[in-house]
Parts: C-alpha cells; structure tokens; sequence
C-alpha cells in the first residue's frame, strides 16, 4: 500500500466552445476569425500536428481550413456543385457534397466527394485531381485501376503509414484500399448491409452496414465507423481478422447519466495517447473510448439543442455529431451539424498550493473492488472536511463530509473507471488517483 500525499491540488474540467460558424447556414468569412463565418453542413474534419482543422462544408461544396490562429479560407472547392477541375487548382473546381477529409504526412488533402462518388487529393501545391471512383454509382472495378472503379457514396477516407488509402464505400457496404500503386481492392465487407458476426477466417467475409467513416490506430489498425449496425470495427493489421471494439449497448463500463452510447457512430478519430473519440448521429453526443476500454460520453448525450459554450462539455448540447478529431495535446473538435458550427473541447487547469506538510491522505484500499474506500486524513486535527469523487472528465459523481482522524468509509457505486478523490479541509486541499474494478 502506497502513501500519497499530494502538495498541489489540480483541477480538470473539459470546456466547450464555438471554433468555427456563426450558426446562419451559409458561406462566408474567409480570411477572417472562424468563429464569425457562416457555414453549412459541416461534417468529417482532420486536425494536422502543425495545428490547422480541415472540415468538409458540406452544402456549401468546398473544403476549408482553419489555422492555429483561428482564421478560415477555402481550400478545395468553388462553391458550385458539380463535377470539374482535375488537374488545376482546387479552390476553381466543383465538389458535391463532400462528407470528409484527410491530410497524410506529405501535406496532400484527401476528400470523400460523396455526390460525385470519387476521392479526390488536393497536392501540396494546391492542384486537385481523382484518384478513386469514375463518377458512377455502383461496384464495379475490384483489383483494377481505382479511377476506373465505381464508388457509392464514399464518405471516410484514411491513410496509412505505407500510404494506402482506405475508402468508406457506405452505399456499397464495403471498405476499400487504394494501395501505393493506384489498384483497388476490398479489404472489409462483402456488399452486403448487415452483421454476421466476429473474427471470422477472413475480413472479406464480415458483413458491414453503410459505413461512414474509418481511421488509423496509432498502432496501425483500422478502425470502422460501422454505421448502421451501432459498432465500431476494427480490423487487425497482424491477423487480417474483423473484431467489434464497442457497439450500441455498450460493452464496457459507461460513465455518466446515458445508459447508451449511440446508435449512429459517423466519424472517428484517436489522440497520442490512444483514447478512440467517436462522433454520434443520432446520439448527439462524442464518445471517448480510453485505452483501458472505459466508455466515457464528453459531450451531449441526452437530448438534441445548443447550448453549453463556455462551460463544461459534458453539461452541453450538441445536433447531431458529424465528424470528430483530436489534437496532439488532447483537445477535441467536433461537427455540430445542424447548429451550423464547429466546436472545441479543451481542457483547463487550475492549481492551488497547499500549506501543510505534515497532513497525510491515506485511501484504502485502492484499487476497490466494489467502489467501496475508506478515507483517513490526518496530522491535521480533529477539523472537518469536505471530500467529492470526479470522473476524468471532471464530473462530480459522489459527495459527503467527514472529520479528521476518524476513518470514514465511503460507497461510490460507479462502474469500473480512474476517478480523482479530493479531500478539502477550510485551510487545504489533497488530491489521490483511485481506481473501481467491480
């Protein structure tokens, strides 16, 4: 058993905000603060480690960019839906309705030009051109050229590593790669909208239903928004196999008020660290799924609305949830649909100092196997005190008081998860990680 006592109290809250969109559904503001342009429709979004957010605005038919220092302009698209421009600069040709974006290492832009059933790179240098799709709806095409394949409603677009392209083909119920050398083939799904099950002998044998969105694990594995069947999918980059990671009655621990996680996952994204963030539709929420398999809902969840700015995520109210991405330093973006923004979830820190030396917060035992622990706090005197339990996100999930130097036994009644036990005296303040496994 470890003694830990803390002489810096840290406090984490997620705060919420508008990034992008004044919330009138319409086009303008380039070269502006973002927060005062209109948009329309904004959807799948990709957050570069230099820091620009690129979104795809959706009826408005043109992708943008924001940068670090908030200012918005256009980067592919004339604002006219339709199908032209390969081959010259992006911001003259004409997308329809695209769904999302992507950025690979070398600063090319990828677009899911869902009603021109194409993807589409935009190069370094600004010139777009085709490098999936033919402009047909349909199937057709498999291990030939891409340009010469038929797409149906492509609407996710992810790269890895080697630079393979992986393609959510949601009308044809299918994922499909573009490998290094422009052929195509179907890496996951048979064309059939379904589920029939896990881990099956191979990944072209697993059923998926009108995927929306993929994207790269930072250990290299895919991972579907499988959007009508309520999963998240994964396939294994070492055993080639198809597994669900979480589904619509959440498989693993949820914290907070919702009982369910969504129903509609339509964008995904991870952080450094490996936290998985998941965009819901008809949830009106962002899911966080950490690397300890805890399901976390940080913002929406419980009703459709705008509210919240300012505040803490996880009070907010969101639309639906279109498209999700998360920085190098944990901060989170996402698609507010049909609230015409985009929106910015960050987290604040404050820090007070402690003065006493000799006080010692001693929790036992930890972890809990019952969210059952008993605190003892003392060298401070028979003095009372307040203590409260948060959650990561910073949400208060159970309260009470005690007095110094007498053991106080204290039941959470939360699923299995990482809280923060803060003990506050009138002069101080401790703080200690505990941990629920039920």
């Amino acid at each position: 058993m470890s003694f830990v006592l803390l002489v810096s109290f840290t406090s984490n809250a997620q705060i919420i905000s508008t990034f992008a969109g004044n919330g009138v559904p319409a086009y303008s503001g380039d070269g502006g603060q973002a927060v005062d342009a209109e948009i329309h429709g904004p959807s799948g979004m990709h957050i570069t480690s230099g820091g620009d957010l690129y979104f795809a605005d959706r009826y408005n038919n043109v992708i943008r960019k924001i940068t670090s220092a908030g200012v918005i302009s256009t980067v592919a698209g004339n604002g006219t839906m339709g199908f032209s421009g390969d081959g010259g600069s992006a911001t003259d040709a004409s997308l329809n309705s695209p769904v999302n974006v992507t950025v690979d290492g070398n600063g090319n832009l990828y677009i899911a030009d869902m009603g021109n059933n194409r993807v589409r790179m935009v190069s370094g240098a600004g010139i777009i051109s085709t490098i999936a799709g033919n402009g047909t709806a349909g199937y057709n095409g498999e291990n030939d050229t891409a340009t010469k394949a038929a797409l149906n409603g492509p609407s996710g677009v992810a790269i890895d590593d080697s630079g393979n392209v992986f393609i959510a083909d949601k009308m044809n119920s299918r994922i499909r790669m573009v490998d290094a050398n422009g052929g195509i083939k179907t890496v996951v799904g048979v064309g059939i909208g379904g589920y029939n099950g896990d881990n099956l002998p191979s990944s072209n044998m697993v059923y998926v239903n009108k995927p929306s969105d993929v994207t790269i694990s930072p250990s290299g594995n895919l991972y579907i928004a499988d959007t009508y069947n309520g999963m998240i999918r994964k396939l294994d980059k070492k055993t080639g196999k198809v597994s669900t990671i979480l589904a619509t009655f959440a498989r693993y621990p949820q914290v907070g008020p919702n009982l369910l996680w969504t129903n509609r996952p339509t964008g995904l994204d991870f952080d450094s660290y490996g936290n998985l963030y998941v965009s819901n539709e008809t949830g009106y929420s962002i899911v966080k799924l950490d690397t300890n398999k805890i399901v976390y809902t940080i913002c929406g969840g419980n009703a459709t609305g705008f509210t919240g700015d300012g505040g803490r995520a996880s009070d907010a109210l969101m639309s639906r949830g279109m498209g999700v991405a998360a920085d190098d330093a944990g901060n989170i973006y996402l698609s507010d649909f049909d609230n015409e923004r985009v929106r910015y979830i960050t987290t604040t820190v404050s820090t007070k100092n402690v003065v006493s030396t000799s006080a010692k917060l001693n929790v036992f035992p930890n972890p809990s196997n019952f969210g059952r622990f008993t605190i003892d706090l003392s060298g401070v005197g028979n003095v009372s005190y307040t203590y409260s339990f948060t959650d990561v996100v910073g949400r208060v999930v159970c309260t009470g008081t005690g007095n110094a130097g007498a053991l106080k036994t204290v039941s959470m009644c939360q699923p299995d998860g990482v809280y923060f036990l803060t003990v506050s005296t009138e002069n101080n303040k401790w703080t200690q990680k505990v941990s629920v496994l039920n």
